[in-house]
């Protein structure tokens, strides 16, 4: 019984080191794919002028109001990566926020296409949780209702403040292409 403890803990804590050395090193492929909790698409018609905004935007995302815990890079031509600062001084990190996800141009749809993904650890930390907490003693049906309930409320919180911040994004870069 110890040992699955042990194994659920090794696997949460090589998730976390793998997911921060992917995201610290701007894998295009951590970025483009993943568990996706939000996506949106808008279309555009001049494909160059949002191309360049797009791009000021996403490399001074942490300027920018509300954002200012944000970074931004570019992944690939006309791919931007956004993610949560790892480090942040002076603030408070809230990581109910953690997103990380791409504005992507196509040219064939004329659309902005805007991903977002939660993280594998939170993912990882949540399987965790439940078999801890199943684990933990005689297994019951409210033993079960309880662990989903216990995983359940902070992965709805997650997707809550999650969905939030995409929406804002998707509002400043509607503002900002119409502008």
């Amino acid at each position: 019984m110890e040992n699955i403890y042990l194994v659920c803990l090794i696997i949460v804590f090589v998730v976390a080191i793998v997911e921060t050395i992917l995201s610290s090193t701007w894998n295009k492929h951590y970025f483009s794919h993943g568990i996706e909790i939000f996506k949106k698409s808008i279309p555009v018609s001049n494909l160059d002028n949002a191309s360049h905004k797009i791009s000021e935007f996403v490399n001074n995302l942490d300027k920018q109001k509300g954002f200012s815990n944000y970074k931004g890079a570019d992944l690939d031509d006309n791919v931007f990566a956004i993610q949560k600062k790892l480090i942040t001084i002076g603030t408070v990190r809230n990581d109910l926020e953690n997103i990380h996800g791409t504005i992507s141009i196509d040219s064939e749809t004329r659309a902005i296409r805007i991903k977002g993904f939660v993280g594998y650890s939170f993912l990882s930390f949540m399987i965790s949780i439940f078999i801890f907490f199943l684990l933990d003693s005689d297994f019951s049906f409210s033993r079960l209702v309880s662990a989903l309930i216990i995983v359940s409320i902070p992965s709805l919180l997650l997707y809550w403040f999650e969905s939030r911040k995409y929406k804002k994004l998707t509002t400043q870069i509607i503002n900002l292409i119409n502008s």
